[in-house]
């Protein structure tokens, strides 16, 4: 048996020790940076510590680089090894198309090395208050445990970095006294009251792990006998929306011609729906928290309780027609991708009553009638308004191996495209031309939407219509549900039309650009306390210091068009992931598979 050799961490953030030579594996430990370590051998690019796991050498195939290098015995520093040439680097291809896609899902996003841990410490994070919120302590405590080792024990970095580890070291808590182990759980609770991240008590802790073991009931499971055509249709709702449960979300999954499916429901608020609560249908799972999770942590406790293979999301307010599903696989299926959504929709406007057409496909186009074109600023901002909105998204599961939806209400969608496109998993975007979705807008919703067009009411209220929307009848019978719940009076300005409000100003493109900017910035189609609820700033007025000195002079296309980026981002929400958004879409710019 060879001696062991002395080698060294080299990477910039603690690395994870696995009790087998596989990225899969259970972590059992981890080394900090420049922590030498003596390794018996190495396999398949594994080092085997002595006594004890296995570490990975070269993450770089990961999206981390180096983690471990041997170390030089008369200089006592560690052998790196040469960088290569930037020619050399230049060459190498951009992507094998033989790739497997397990290749392509990194476990880490690209980037620099400390960022990429960090990102993964809050994926895990994330991830692990998933498992604990759908009963799984195990598994959250062993993802919990992953981040805080990932980020190690650090008292000089960042308060990000730190929020991160507190919550992670939190969850692992929890974790940790449902499986029992409260000598861990305790130094736990300790180290979160001496940093002053948790000061209640421990009994406190103890309560309230007792009350997420207590909630987590046995649940019906679904017989998935053939998952490859299974479609686990999540949705993620509150109180204020137990209204719409009957005659929308359910009606819109019960009405769906796919056969193979299961509805995934996450409630959270005082009260569970009586309608799902008293519901008797095997197909359907309803989970109900008192806790106020946000909707990027209950989608992530719907994705761990789903069967299916493929993923759908519905949102619980919107229509969907019975051959939706369908289409949507057929689109999956003929693209070969993994992800698809619509970048052209309806939608139904209760603030106005009026209807409309979001056109990502056409209505961006320069061969449009140059009359009713798009101001050049905001057609420029085409893909802020295609590559968002979650309510059409149908994903392979397998993809969330990866990747989770952020903790929090606004975004958490948008940043899981962004991370899919970013790693170039296979994407695809097509239109709704004949309805079989209607985005429902009353002023109370996480996402409104801008319109190309106004659509005759007609398609969409009057079922028996020979060019009647597949959605129609749906629409037909929530109709009394929709006019039940009331608009907020503060809602302001209800659907923008280009076109309609283009004619009104006589065609003028700089004026009804001037509107939209009016309309985004005085919370278009939202009302006031929607913002409070998300936690979120309202877009800024007039004399928003975020505009520039110069954003009020019309003549400035630099200026408008920052003026509408900052409104569209901070109206959807997506302005707290531009950076790694923008990244994403530099990286899928070239990229054949991805649409």
């Amino acid at each position: 048996m060879p001696l062991p050799t002395t080698w060294q961490v080299v990477h910039s953030a603690r690395v994870p020790m696995r009790d087998a030579p596989d990225t899969s594996a259970k972590v059992i430990g981890s080394r900090r940076p420049g922590q030498d370590i003596m390794v018996n051998r190495v396999e398949n690019g594994w080092a085997k510590v002595e006594g004890e796991g296995w570490i990975l050498v070269d993450g770089t195939s990961e999206g981390v680089g180096l983690l471990l290098a041997p170390v030089d015995e008369d200089t006592g520093k560690p052998i790196l090894p040469a960088k290569p040439p930037p020619a050399a680097a230049a060459a190498a291809p951009a992507d094998d198309p033989a790739e497997s896609a397990r290749d392509r899902r990194l476990d880490f996003p690209p980037g620099n090395t400390g960022r990429a841990s960090l990102e993964r410490a809050t994926l895990l994070s994330n991830r692990a208050l998933a498992a604990l919120e759908s009963g799984d302590a195990a598994a959250g405590t062993r993802d919990a445990n992953e981040a805080v080792d990932l980020l190690g024990p650090g008292e000089d970095e960042d308060e990000a970095v730190a929020k991160i580890r507190n919550k992670a070291r939190y969850r692992r808590a929890l974790g940790l006294v449902l499986t029992g182990e409260l000598k861990r759980a305790k130094a736990d609770h300790a180290e979160l009251r001496r940093v002053r991240f948790y000061r209640l008590g421990w009994q406190d802790l103890v309560l309230r792990a007792d009350k997420l073991d207590a909630s987590n009931a046995p649940l019906k499971k679904v017989a998935a006998s053939n998952p490859k055509v299974l479609v686990s249709v999540i949705a993620p709702t509150t109180t204020e929306r137990h209204a719409f449960h009957e005659h929308v979300l359910y009606a819109s999954f019960n009405a769906q011609r796919h056969a193979h499916k299961e509805l995934i429901v996450v409630d959270s608020g005082p009260e569970p729906s009586a309608f799902f609560g008293d519901l008797d249908d095997d197909r359907v799972r309803y989970i109900h928290k008192t806790t106020a999770n946000s909707v990027g942590a209950k989608r992530n406790v719907a994705l761990r309780l789903a069967n299916g293979a493929i993923v759908a999301h519905f949102d619980d307010d919107d229509l969907y027609a019975p051959t939706y599903l369908t289409k949507m696989l057929a689109a999956l299926k003929e693209a070969q991708c993994k992800f698809v959504k619509l970048n052209s929709w309806y939608v139904h406007d209760r603030t106005t009553g009026c209807f409309g057409y979001f056109d990502g496909e056409k209505g961006f186009d320069e061969d449009r009638p140059k009359k009713i074109r798009l101001h050049p600023t905001l057609a420029k901002l085409k893909d802020n308004f295609v590559r968002t909105y979650g309510f059409t998204y149908v994903y392979e599961k397998s993809i969330t191996d990866k990747f989770a939806f952020h903790d929090k209400s606004w975004g958490e969608d948008t940043a899981l495209l962004a991370a899919a496109v970013g790693t170039r998993v296979p994407c695809a975007m097509i239109p709704d031309r004949d309805g079989i979705c209607l985005h429902n807008q009353h002023g109370d919703n996480c996402s409104i939407s801008l319109c190309h067009r106004a659509v005759d009411a007609d398609r969409f209220e009057n079922p028996s219509s020979s060019d009647a929307a597949p959605v129609a009848r749906l629409l037909a019978k929530a109709q009394p549900c929709l006019t039940a719940v009331k608009v907020p009076d503060d809602a302001v300005g209800g659907m923008f039309v280009w076109e309609t409000q283009l004619k009104s100003r006589r065609f003028d493109a700089e004026a009804t650009l001037e509107a939209f900017l009016t309309w985004l910035k005085t919370g278009g189609g939202f009302n006031a306390s929607r913002y409070r609820k998300l936690g979120i700033e309202p877009p800024g007025g007039r004399d928003d210091p975020a505009r520039g000195a110069d954003a009020d002079d019309a003549s400035s296309d630099a200026a408008v068009e920052k003026a509408v980026d900052q409104g569209i981002n901070t109206l959807r929400g997506t302005a707290r992931v531009t950076p790694s958004w923008a990244k994403a879409l530099k990286a899928a710019e070239g990229d054949d598979a991805t649409q």
